[in-house]
């Protein structure tokens, strides 16, 4: 137990070549998440895939709050990928003018991803929007 203790713990990612290192293969996988597993970029992107369809979902069924917040995930992901003009159609989604958060008193939430619209809109050199966006905080 005190050698299992001390050790680190195992990582399922391969720093180099970004490969997971997962071959277990059950006849239970679902088509859609076989990919999956192959590499951190697959995982990524279909987890963006999966969280656009529960957002869908979500909104249809009048949850706009938790569509949001998933957006917000969403967001931030796109972000910390690089893709910034997916991250700012994502936000402008969110930070619109029939705004879940702003309208339930979420203020600083909604500043936040208005904060965040902005970082993103600057990285795109989009002047215009970025000025705009600035001037709703």
């Amino acid at each position: 137990w005190k050698d299992l203790k001390d050790s680190p713990p195992p990582s399922i990612l391969d720093e180099e070549s970004d490969v997971m290192d997962i071959d277990a293969k059950s006849k239970h996988d679902s088509m859609f998440l076989s990919g999956a597993l192959q590499s951190a970029r697959a995982f990524i992107s279909k987890y963006l895939q999966l969280a656009t369809s529960i957002i869908s979902l979500n909104q249809h069924a009048g949850r706009d709050r938790f569509a949001s917040r998933l957006q917000g995930e969403q967001a931030e992901i796109l972000m910390l990928s690089g893709d910034y003009p997916a991250a700012v159609s994502v936000l402008l989604q969110i930070v619109d003018y029939n705004c879940v958060v702003a309208k339930e008193g979420w203020h600083e939430l909604h500043f936040w991803r208005l904060f965040r619209l902005a970082c993103c809109q600057r990285f795109t050199g989009d002047a215009p929007s970025y000025i705009r966006t600035l001037s709703k905080c």
